[in-house]
C-alpha cells in the first residue's frame, strides 16, 4: 500500500499544465467509490483518468484501475463512503475555490518546483507563476540564473512585468502588490555565487503599496546567513528608467547597473543589477555576503503568507 501511494505521488509530481489548475489533490489508495458517478470511461492509467475527468465541471474524481475503469463523481459525492479495494485509488480534485498563491497549492498537495496557475484577483486560476515548492510553497516574484534577460527596463515595464516564468523574469510591481495584499506575507531571497556556495535571507514581514504610493517597500524581521542587507531599503519607493525616487543626488539606476529597485543612497543589495558585471555596485550584489565587486550567479526573490 505504501509503495502504491509513493508511485501515485510520483506520478502526480510529473503531471503539469492541466492538473495545476486544481487547488487541492488528495490521494487515498485502497478505496473504491461507486456513488454519484456522472461519467465513466475505460482508461489504463492515472494520467488518462485525471485528464478525462478534468473535462467535466464536477470536482470529484475516483479511479479504479483494476478494472481499467475511471469514474468521475459529482459534488454530492461523500469521500468518507466507499469500500476497501487494494487495487483502487481515489483522487479528490477541489475546484470550489481559487488558489491565490503557491502556498495555497503547496498546503493541499506538495509537488515539485515549476510553473503553476494561480488567481491573483480571486476570480480565475489563469495567472502563471513559478513556485518554489522545495522550500515550502514560495511564489517567485523575481528570478535570475543565466543572464539571458536584461533587467535594464523602463518604469512601466517594471510595473507590468517582463520575462518568462519558465526562465528569468520579473513578476511586475502591480502583480506583486495584488499578490501580497491578500494578507500578511514574508519574503525570501535565495543567492548563489559562481563557486556553488548558496545563501538565503528571510524577512518575516513584507508588504508593497500600490502605484499611487510608488510601490513603497516595507521589509523587516531578518533571518538567514548572508546579512541583513535589505534593511537599508525598508521604506523606499521604487525607481526605474527615468523615474528617480531614491535619496541620492544623482540617479542610482544609471550609476549601478541600470536595473530598477527600491534604491536608497544607493544600495546594499542590487538583485536587478547588470548580470556578471564586477564593477563596483553594478552587478548582482548582496553587499554583506560577497561584496560590491562580485556579481552573483543566481538570485531569486519569493513570497508566501506569513507562517504562524
Amino acid at each position: 500500500m505504501f509503495l502504491l501511494l509513493i508511485a501515485v505521488l510520483l506520478l502526480l509530481s510529473c503531471i503539469s499544465g492541466e492538473l495545476n489548475q486544481f487547488n487541492c489533490i488528495e490521494v487515498i489508495p485502497g478505496r473504491l467509490f461507486k456513488d454519484h458517478i456522472v461519467s465513466s470511461k475505460d482508461e489504463s492509467s492515472y494520467t488518462d483518468c485525471i485528464a478525462f475527468c478534468m473535462d467535466h465541471d464536477e470536482i470529484w474524481l475516483s479511479a479504479s484501475l483494476q478494472k481499467n475503469k475511471c469514474n468521475c463523481h459529482n459534488k454530492h459525492f461523500i469521500a468518507t463512503d466507499g469500500s476497501t479495494d487494494s487495487s483502487s485509488t481515489y483522487f479528490k480534485l477541489d475546484k470550489s475555490t481559487n488558489s491565490h498563491n503557491c502556498y495555497d497549492i503547496y498546503s493541499c498537495y506538495s509537488k515539485g518546483n515549476g510553473v503553476y496557475n494561480v488567481s491573483l484577483d480571486g476570480t480565475k486560476d489563469d495567472f502563471h507563476i513559478y513556485c518554489d515548492m522545495d522550500n515550502g510553497g514560495w511564489s517567485v516574484i523575481q528570478r535570475r540564473f543565466d543572464g539571458s534577460l536584461s533587467f535594464e527596463k523602463s518604469y512601466v515595464e517594471y510595473q507590468e512585468g517582463f520575462g518568462d516564468v519558465d526562465g528569468e523574469y520579473w513578476l511586475g510591481l502591480d502583480n506583486m502588490h495584488t499578490l501580497v495584499s491578500s494578507g500578511d506575507f514574508e519574503v525570501r531571497f535565495d543567492l548563489e555565487d559562481w563557486e556553488g556556495n548558496t545563501g538565503y535571507a528571510v524577512y518575516s514581514y513584507f508588504s508593497l503599496t500600490d502605484k499611487h504610493s510608488k510601490y513603497q517597500l516595507n521589509i523587516s524581521g531578518y533571518a538567514g546567513n548572508v546579512g541583513d542587507a535589505a534593511r537599508s531599503h525598508d521604506g523606499m519607493l521604487f525607481s526605474a528608467g527615468t523615474i528617480d525616487n531614491d535619496y541620492w543626488p544623482t540617479k542610482c539606476v544609471d550609476r549601478f547597473g541600470g536595473g530598477g529597485f527600491w534604491y536608497n543612497k544607493c544600495h546594499q543589495i542590487n538583485i536587478n543589477g547588470d548580470y556578471n558585471n564586477t564593477a563596483y555596485g553594478e552587478g548582482i550584489n548582496w553587499g554583506q555576503w560577497r561584496g560590491y565587486h562580485y556579481s552573483l550567479k543566481s538570485v531569486s526573490m519569493k513570497v508566501r503568507p506569513k507562517q504562524k
